[in-house]
């Protein structure tokens, strides 16, 4: 209860151009926990969607992960540095997914969000660019 009340009280005060949260659980994935996150996800979303969060960062699957459902916020995961688990990738919101060990490289400017998923061969293998204006 004391993280969902410093979450409201941050984000509502925010006067960030871009809002990123970074948390353990996922709220949205197409991997091995996929059925086992609604209380994390019933948590959360109606903050981020309130304060539109523009993406969150998850690790807690063992893939690499960009989940887009309906709303504002883009859904990451990045969990492959070691174990890998198989992914499902015939959810509508899935963008991307892949049990691969890998990471994802996140760089922030002013007008743009620029995310590469980079594979254990050091291969960019998922770029995605999310603007903001």
């Amino acid at each position: 209860m004391l993280q969902i009340k410093w979450l409201d009280s941050t984000l509502s005060h925010s006067k960030c151009k871009w809002k990123v949260a970074v948390g353990h659980h996922p709220l949205f994935t197409t991997g091995a926990r996929r059925n086992g996150l609604r209380d994390v996800r019933q948590s959360f979303l109606p903050y981020f969607e309130k304060y539109q969060v523009d993406a969150y960062f998850a690790g807690h699957e063992h893939d690499l992960q960009h989940q887009k459902p309906e709303g504002h916020t883009h859904y990451f995961v990045s969990g492959a540095g070691s174990e890998l688990r198989p992914v499902t990738v015939d959810v509508k919101q899935t963008m991307f997914a892949v049990s691969e060990n890998g990471f994802m490289n996140v760089s922030i400017f002013y007008n743009e969000l620029v995310l590469s998923v980079v594979n254990i061969q050091g291969k960019v293998i998922y770029s995605y660019n999310l603007n903001k204006y």
